[in-house]
């Protein structure tokens, strides 16, 4: 998706010499030459400083400008956390920027700090808020390898590969706690019912030792996948 990026905390100038109003004729012109693409507000600080600082006011005041104009499509939220955030805290802004009912993207997730047991506790707790917010869309992470990140303690492999516990934290979540593999057999009418995470699925049938392989999407409408056997 196309984005404004940190016109708040990087883009003073812009601030100073254009004000938020600026910004509408940007959206236009991104609308005009980019008529299929996305397009975010992106900002850092939002989630992630330590008060409540009147920037979170300031970019829900250009949230509600640039919306009420008909030209968002999500909202970016830069996640840059030092130490032990409190997570009931980022969970209440959380909530502040979904109450807009636009998609919420976490476009920059890190915890930089040196008590890695603490680093991961606050890995799983983030991942864990934003997975249970529906209208969050999208998660990155910033710098996962210490061998080409910005701030080497925030990754979650070391430059050698060996996997840091806030590394084995986002895997455990991602490709356990909500991951499905399930296996099974259809009833008498062919139907195997189960329930899933959303996602793409390699789906895997066997009749009379005949296999056959479907790909699949799992959509929040709860679609059904049909195979057709010859």
């Amino acid at each position: 998706p196309g984005r404004e990026a940190e016109g708040l905390t990087n883009g003073r100038p812009r601030g100073q010499v254009f004000g938020i109003e600026e910004s509408i004729g940007w959206y236009e012109r991104s609308r005009k030459n980019l008529p299929q693409g996305k397009l975010y507000l992106n900002e850092s600080g939002i989630l992630s400083s330590a008060d409540d600082s009147p920037q979170i006011d300031k970019y829900i005041s250009w949230i509600k400008h640039v919306n009420e104009a008909g030209l968002l499509d999500g909202i970016g939220l830069q996640s840059h956390f030092r130490g032990n955030p409190d997570i009931l805290k980022v969970e209440a802004r959380m909530e502040r920027m979904a109450s807009f009912g636009l998609p919420l993207r976490i476009t920059e997730f890190t915890i930089n700090g040196s008590d890695e047991e603490q680093q991961a506790q606050f890995t799983r707790e983030f991942m864990t808020l934003a997975f249970s917010t529906p209208l969050v869309v999208g998660f990155q992470v910033w710098g996962f390898w210490e061998g080409a990140a910005f701030q080497p303690p925030v990754v979650m492999y070391r430059a050698d590969w060996s996997e840091k516990p806030n590394g084995a934290a986002y895997r455990d979540l991602v490709f356990n706690q909500w991951w499905t593999e399930e296996a099974g057999k259809t009833n008498k009418k062919g139907i195997f019912t189960t329930s899933a995470f959303l996602g793409d699925y390699d789906i895997h049938v066997s009749v009379k030792g005949k296999p056959t392989k479907a790909t699949f999407t799992l959509t929040k409408e709860g679609n059904d996948c049909l195979i057709t056997l010859d």
